[in-house]
């Protein structure tokens, strides 16, 4: 499971961890660091649509005759 780290610092398996880093840690690992740690759930992205682009036609060169 993921939690995000909550306080400026945290020392998680030896290395540091800021405000705001995500850590990957079972609920058991979790527990013993308390409120420094809060559940993190992953935001649904949705695909979003892009509106196809409408091209303008090519226009035709006009040939002047000489007559």
């Amino acid at each position: 499971m993921k939690f995000k780290v909550v306080i400026s610092s945290l020392f998680v398996d030896g290395k540091k961890k800021n405000r705001g880093d995500i850590v990957d840690l079972t609920q058991v690992e979790a527990a013993k660091y308390g409120v420094n740690l809060e559940p993190h759930t992953e935001p649904k992205v949705e695909p979003v649509e892009k509106p196809k682009v409408i091209r303008k036609p090519r226009v035709k060169k006009v040939v002047k005759s000489e007559d």
